[in-house]
């Protein structure tokens, strides 16, 4: 890992301990509670967590230079959001499997790949004059674009990512079938 930052710089350093939060929930031991009040209390004290993290942005926006803060703050919140949802969600009923994290985590890579794009429009078009939202208004134009981009990525996933044990079964079935192949011919000379 020093090698590596070394060779990355500070700021992606910085930005692989965002990454790391992320990629320790499933090691940590899930947390359990009898009562689905305390449960969802908990659960909704994390998402206003994770909205009040988002404006960090507004006391850091003008230093560079601190901008792991605010990300380091929802990285954290999020991270706590996410550690609960799988705490709360990941087990069976009967015949039922109730799996938020295994559904979520279904489009994942695909978020991954098409978050950015789009959260590089939503900045330019904050930045520019014809942003013309503030107070609750702004939060809930930035509720219904994170809905959007979240929605946006499973359909993706949904034409992509979804297939992909499919595709790597024809694959591999592909490259057995070349080296029987491959084997017989040897065999007849």
């Amino acid at each position: 890992i020093i090698i590596i930052s070394s060779f990355v710089g500070l700021k992606i350093t910085e930005y692989f301990l965002v990454w790391l939060m992320g990629a320790i929930i499933p090691l940590v031991k899930p947390i359990m509670f009898k009562s689905n009040f305390v449960k969802y209390l908990i659960l909704f004290i994390s998402i206003i967590l994770v909205i009040a993290s988002m404006k960090a942005y507004m006391f850091f926006g003008n230093h560079p230079k601190l901008q792991i803060v605010p990300d380091l703050s929802i990285g954290i919140t999020f991270s706590i959001l996410l550690y609960l949802i799988v705490s709360f969600f990941n087990y069976e009923i009967g015949e039922n499997i109730i799996n938020i994290p295994k559904q979520l985590a279904a489009f994942s890579y695909t978020l991954y790949l098409t978050h950015f794009p789009l959260a590089h429009i939503i900045f330019t078009w904050r930045a520019s004059t014809l942003w013309t939202f503030d107070g609750k208004e702004a939060m809930f134009i930035k509720l219904i674009i994170m809905v959007s981009v979240v929605l946006y990525a499973w359909i993706i996933s949904s034409l992509t990512e979804k297939h992909t044990e499919k595709v790597r079964k024809a694959i591999f079935g592909f490259i057995k079938a070349l080296n029987v192949k491959k084997v017989k011919s040897i065999i007849v000379k």
